[in-house]
Order: C-alpha cells, then structure tokens, then sequence
C-alpha cells in the first residue's frame, strides 16, 4: 500500500503540473507522499503496523481525497476511481472490528462528499480542458487497475507461502513423531536387550544353584548385561540434560597430552587384545597446560577412541595427533586440533549423514558385534559446541575413518603454572597472609592449608571488611592478599582497586593473588588490570597455593635486590 500510494503521489504531482491544477493539489500530493512514509515508517520501526494503517486509511479518506474531489472538477476527473481504491484498501489493510469502524467513516465522508458535490456545485474547480478531464480519467483508471492486480498477486503470493509454511510445518511434526517413534523403539530395543539377558540368566543361576560354576558364569554376564543398562541410562540422562542445558563446563587446570595419555592407558587392555598399534604425535603442542573440562574432554576422546577401537581390524593401527596452529597470547587461547585417525571398516556414505543422530548404529555384516548404544557421538558434539568447537568425520568403506576436533582452549598464564619451582625454594613459612573470602568454608580450607604451611592467617568476609583492614594495619604487616572476586557488598576487583590508591605505598604495594572459580580470559585479564598480581582458579591445592605465594615472594625479593643495587 506504500509502495502504491508513493507511486500515485508521484504520478499525481506530474499531471497536476502538466495540467496547470492549484497549487494546493501539487501541494497535497506531496503531503500524502511523506504521510505515507511516515506510516512505513512507523510499521518498520516501532512494529505498528496497524496504527500506520489506521492513520494512513483515514488519512487518504477522509482528508487527500474530498479536497482533491472538487479541486479537479469532481465527477468530471478521475477522483472517483482513487476513492474506489480508498475504500478497498481500507478492507486491505484492516481486519476484524477496526476495519468495520473504519471503513463506515471512510464510505460516510466518501458518500458525504459526492452528495455535497452535487447540492453545491458551485464548490468545485473546473478542469483546464476537456483533454485534461479525459487524461486525468485515464491515468485514475491505469492506477487503479495496476494496483488492484498488485494487491491480488500479492494476497495470492502471501497466501501460497503461507500454505507452504503450513505444509511443512506439518511435515516437520510427521518427522518429529517418526523420529519420536523411532527413539522410543530403539530405546526400548536397547534395554530390552540387556534386560533379557538380566533375566535370562537370572533363571538359569536359580535353576542351577548347587552348579558353581554355572552360576560364577551365569553372575559375570548379568554383571556385564548390568553394566551395559547403566551406560544405556547414563547415556539418555546425559543427552537429556545436554538438551536442557543443564550440563555446565567444570574447568581446572590440566594437560592435554596427560589426557590423552590417560585416555589411551584407559583403552590399552582392549588395543593389546585386537594387537592394535597406537601411535601418538604431540610434536607441535605449543601450549600444554591448560584450563579446561577435564572429565567432559576424557568423555570426548575416550568415546571417539573406542569407537576407533571397536571397528578397527585385528593388527590395525590408530593415529593421534594433536596440533595447536594458532596460539593467541593476548586473548590467552589456544586453537588446538586433535585427529584420531584408525584403519578400520569405516562407515557408507548414507550413514555418514546421521551419525551424529541419537540411537543410530550401522547394522550392517561385519559390524553388528560391536557392542554401544548410538550415543557417544551425539554426546560429544553437544560437549565439543558447548566448549565453542567443531567436530566432523570422514570416513571411507574398508578404509577407516578420520575424526577431527577443533576446541579453543584457554592456557594458563605464567602465575598458573608457577608449579614448575623446585620444591626446596618453597619457603613461605612466618609470613602473614590476609585471606578475602565469604565462603566460610572456603575460607577455612584455604587457612587450613596456610597455617600448615607455617603462615600466621588472617580472615575477612567480603572487601570492605579487607579495606578497613589493610588501611588499618601498620608497614609490613600484611605480607599478602588472597582476594576472592565474586563477593556481596564489595567484589574483589573494587577492593583491590581501592587498596591500590592508598597513599601509603607499604600498604598500596602489597601482594594481592585472585583467588577465583571463574577462569575465562575475560575474567583474568579484569583482575590484572584491577591491580592483582597473579590469578588462582579454583579448586586450590595446597602445593600450588605455595607455589604461586613462593613466585610473588621470590619476584619481590628479586626486584628489591635490583633496585638496591641501582
């Protein structure tokens, strides 16, 4: 209807011009042009659609038209035809109620105008010509027609891809509960399997209780039919609460070479048994402690690595290779990509396409025997996207399969892995260590392992309380802070900023080390611009509390060394 009424204005001023009509036409014409896009423009912006139409519709009614009506010449012109369309874009662009209200004042001071057209003729302009009156009528009539068919190829059009969306919407609920049904039957498949084992061999111990041996037997293989129900129902639990976000990433400090390690030592008895050659590459790992979920980056190697296992022919071999091709040290990230590559029976193309699909196993000769429940992989993306990486797979019939893993993983910065000092230089003992935290618990266990230590311990709830502390305290008193950063009425990082704008700068100078459960890039990088000197994530072992203390003592004694001696 924009477009419609943008183009009529247009087309209105030029034959109003052409003509030599009033002024006051020209003049009006181009009111409706911007009136018009102020309703697009009300529509588009604020989501007023049916304001902008109300206002447009009684706009064009009930004001543009009866003043264009006798300025050129009333029944004489096309005028009309334009109130024809008037009243028919009124049914266009409303609906229900407001349509109804609308559209009987429109047609009241449509009807209104002809009728006073007619008792007052002496009201109207004459059109310049007879040639003029005739164009006029022409150019009404083009208009019109032109954007009556518009209006119908448009509903036509909006109705068909309504009927598209409808269509497929339905289509997309059949999928839904065939792919519903399909879930619910390979469930059922699957537990029933074990089940029937559970069973079965329940029945046979109970008839063969004098035969020990058959009921040793008969007790190993429920234990085995158990154990495959359990990973059957930690497997939905796990993919049910991955669909609900209810899983939450748990990151600490660790390796990644030791994960794979572990992840092959793990699988090893299974490889020796199918005499399986595992050959590893960490030839370019730049960056090997990292922050991250450990367990959750076990699950993904050790599921991927088994399916490797199973389908990989007796004296195969698999490759690992982990590669960190870019490094970010301002950010603190490393992109890493892990490859496990094996030579097995590999996967068809058809399959290859839903392997990631819950449930779904290809049941195909040769490969039936592999035992699994059709969830590892369905697992592992949602853990790999949830730690913002990619995951795909290739693989080839007889050739093997290839898996590729691309995660960014967050390093540790030179204070995280102050662990690296020799144990004998761990001297920490005498020194007077506030601890910041409002977890009572936390708090204890952190002094626990201090005062082990030999350190004397000092307590503060919240950063106010470590404030009024500080500033209270005589030179050299404090020898260090542990600052927690998430804490009621003062965080750590506004403590922290206040004690470094002491005046005093025995006090302003001290040693302050966050002490935190949070571990992104973003939340580092906010303690160090606060003014602290290292970052602890959390969980806190004693041994690396020491450590990272040692560090800062040492560094300080370095640098008073230094400044001494210039």
């Amino acid at each position: 209807m924009s477009i419609v009424l943008f183009s009529v204005g247009l087309i209105t001023i030029v034959t109003n011009i052409l003509f030599g009509l009033p002024l006051s036409s020209i003049l009006l014409s181009g009111v409706v042009i911007v009136i018009t896009l102020l309703c697009l423009f009300i529509s588009v912006r604020f989501n007023k659609t049916v304001l902008a139409s109300i206002i447009l519709t009684i706009f064009v009614n009930d004001i543009c038209l009866p003043f264009l009506y006798f300025t050129s010449d009333g029944m004489n012109s096309g005028m009309p035809i334009w109130m024809v369309l008037g009243l028919v874009s009124t049914l266009l662009l409303l609906r229900k109620k407001t349509c109804v209200i609308v559209f009987v004042i429109n047609a009241i001071v449509s009807i209104t105008t002809i009728v006073a057209g007619y008792l007052y003729p002496m009201l109207f302009t004459p059109m310049p010509s007879e040639f003029a009156a005739v164009f006029d009528m022409l150019v009404a009539f083009i208009c019109v027609t032109v954007a009556v068919g518009f209006f119908y190829k448009y509903s036509t059009f909006t109705f068909e891809e309504q009927q598209k969306r409808i269509i497929a919407a339905v289509r997309r609920a059949d999928q839904a509960n065939l792919i519903k049904s399909e879930f619910l039957s390979n469930i059922s498949h699957d537990i029933r399997t074990p089940m029937n084992a559970i069973v079965g061999y329940s029945e046979i111990a109970r008839q063969n209780c004098d035969d020990r041996k058959k009921l040793m037997d008969c007790f190993e293989k429920i234990s085995i039919a158990s154990d495959h129900l359990l990973e059957l129902i930690n497997g939905i639990l796990d993919m049910s609460r991955l669909e609900m976000g209810g899983t939450q990433l748990l990151e600490t400090e660790c390796s990644i070479q030791q994960i794979v390690n572990d992840v092959a030592d793990i699988l090893e008895n299974q490889m020796i048994e199918k005499q399986i050659d595992l050959q590893l590459d960490y030839s370019e790992v730049w960056e090997d402690k990292i922050i991250a979920d450990k367990v959750k980056l076990t699950q993904i190697l050790q599921n991927i690595l088994l399916n490797a296992v199973q389908y990989s022919n007796n004296g195969g071999k698999i490759f690992i290779s982990v590669k960190q091709p870019e490094i970010d040290d301002e950010q603190g990230i490393a992109k890493t990509e892990i490859r496990i590559k094996d030579e097995g029976c590999g996967v068809s193309k058809e399959f290859l396409e839903k392997i990631f699909e819950p449930f779904e196993r290809e049941r195909t000769v040769g490969k039936t025997e592999v035992s699994g429940i059709g969830l590892g992989l369905s697992i592992c993306r949602k853990l790999i996207q949830m730690m913002n990486g990619k995951i795909n797979i290739e693989s080839e019939e007889g050739k093997g399969t290839e898996v590729f893993i691309s995660i960014p993983l967050v390093i540790q910065t030179l204070m995280e892995i102050a662990e690296e000092v020799p144990d004998e230089e761990i001297l920490i003992s005498g020194k007077r260590i506030l601890i910041v935290e409002d977890n009572t618990l936390n708090r204890e266990i952190v002094k626990d392992m201090l005062e082990s230590a030999g350190c004397i311990v000092e307590e503060a709830k919240d950063g106010s309380f470590a404030v009024d502390m500080v500033n209270l305290a005589g030179h050299g008193y404090y020898d260090l802070i542990l600052m927690d950063i998430q804490m009621p009425i003062m965080d750590g990082y506004e403590a922290t900023r206040i004690i470094r704008s002491f005046p005093n700068e025995s006090l302003s100078k001290i040693p302050i080390v966050a002490l935190s459960a949070n571990a992104f890039p973003d939340d580092k990088k906010k303690a160090f611009d606060s003014g602290m000197d290292a970052f602890i994530s959390k969980p806190v072992s004693a041994d690396k509390l020491a450590r990272v203390i040692n560090v800062i003592f040492n560094s300080d004694i370095k640098k008073a060394a230094s400044d001494e001696m210039n």
